[in-house]
C-alpha cells in the first residue's frame, strides 16, 4: 500500500449511503410502498451517485457542505419514504450516514490491504464489494431492529435528536481529521494510519 490519501470510490460511498438508508426505511414505519418506494429509491441511487462523482475534485474549502448537502439527500429519502416525523428523519438520517462511513471505509480498507497498491481483477473487486457491504449492512439491519417497536416508530424527542447530532458530528470530525490536518493526537499521516483511524473511529 503506498503511503498517498486513500480515495474510497464516490460510487462506493453512495452505494454505501443508500444502502444505509435503505436499511433504516426497512424497519422503519413506511409512507410509501412497492414500486413508488422501488421508484423514489432507485432515483435517489441515481442523483447520490452522479452528485458524488461530479464533486470528487471539488477544493478541501467545499468538503464539508459536499458531506452536509449528501447527508440532505439521505435524509429526504428516509422522510420521503417513512411516515415519521422531520426529528425522527433527521435522527436516522445521522446514524444512516455513520453506518455508511463506517461500512465504506471497512471495505475500503480491506480492499486496500489485499490490493497492496497493485491492480486486480475488476470481478474480485465486485465480489469483495458485495460481500463485505452485504455481510456489514446485514449486520446493521439486525442490530437496529432490535430496537425499533413493531410498529416502526420511536417517537424521538428534541434531546435524543441533539445528542445524536452530537455523537455523529464527533465521530465524522476525529474519523476524517487526518484529511484536514496531520498535526493532531488524532490525525495519522500515512495511509494505512488513516485508513485505521477512520474504520475504528466510525
Amino acid at each position: 500500500m503506498t503511503d498517498v490519501l486513500p480515495d474510497i470510490p464516490r460510487l462506493y460511498t453512495a452505494l454505501a449511503e443508500w444502502l444505509a438508508c435503505i436499511i433504516y426505511i426497512s424497519i422503519l414505519k413506511k409512507r410509501l410502498n412497492g414500486w413508488k418506494l422501488l421508484t423514489l429509491s432507485g432515483g435517489f441511487l441515481i442523483v447520490q451517485s452522479v452528485y458524488l462523482v461530479l464533486t470528487k475534485d471539488l477544493p478541501i474549502a467545499f468538503w464539508i457542505p459536499t458531506m452536509i448537502v449528501a447527508i440532505g439527500m439521505m435524509f429526504s429519502l428516509i422522510y420521503m419514504s417513512c411516515e415519521i416525523s422531520v426529528l425522527e428523519a433527521g435522527y436516522f438520517s445521522i446514524r444512516a450516514f455513520v453506518a455508511a462511513e463506517l461500512v465504506a471505509s471497512l471495505e475500503w480498507q480491506v480492499h486496500s490491504f489485499f490490493l497492496m497498491g497493485e491492480k486486480i481483477d475488476g470481478m474480485y473487486d465486485l465480489l469483495l464489494l458485495v460481500f463485505i457491504y452485504g455481510l456489514s449492512f446485514f449486520l446493521i439491519w439486525l442490530l437496529e431492529k432490535r430496537h425499533i417497536p413493531e410498529e416502526g416508530k420511536l417517537n424521538i424527542r428534541q434531546r435524543e435528536f441533539w445528542s445524536t447530532v452530537v455523537i455523529g458530528l464527533a465521530v465524522f470530525a476525529i474519523s476524517n481529521l487526518s484529511f484536514v490536518t496531520s498535526r493532531t493526537p488524532f490525525s495519522g499521516n500515512y495511509a494505512k494510519d488513516i485508513l485505521n483511524i477512520r474504520t475504528l473511529v466510525d
